[in-house]
């Protein structure tokens, strides 16, 4: 868990850059994977189908399992759709994990010029 703020500014990179990882090894090591998904994700999105099956048509030409390809077009969409699903759910799956491991969250403050991660623990009122 952090103990200092971060800066959110768009000057500032490291929101999204290895900063923004949670500190303990194990959160880091899952929101790591759960980019990763989602990168594959973005890949998978049946928004890209057009892309994704001309660059099967490229890559299996001349080949049987590029004739399958393009013979059950609607077939490869729909397993295409699927797996766009699981490896979505699968990445938000692996961030959802990382966050519990990494404790309780504070929240985002934009009183100023920037915006701001205050750590729970900062931000709960005092106990007197």
């Amino acid at each position: 868990m952090r103990n200092s703020t971060a800066t959110l500014s768009p000057t500032n990179s490291s929101f999204f850059g290895r900063s923004a990882l949670p500190q303990d090894p194990e959160a880091r090591r899952l929101e790591k994977r759960g980019r990763r998904w989602l990168i594959l994700s973005y890949v998978l999105c049946p928004c890209h189908l057009p892309v994704t099956m001309t660059l099967l048509g490229f890559l299996l030409g001349g080949t049987a399992l590029g004739t399958a390809v393009s013979g059950n077009s609607i077939a490869v969409g729909v397993v295409l759709g699927g797996l766009y699903g699981l490896v979505l759910w699968r990445g938000f799956r692996s961030l959802r994990r990382a966050k519990r491991l990494a404790g309780p969250g504070g929240h985002i403050d934009c009183s100023g010029s920037s915006c701001e991660v205050v750590p729970m623990s900062a931000s709960a009122p005092q106990a007197t």
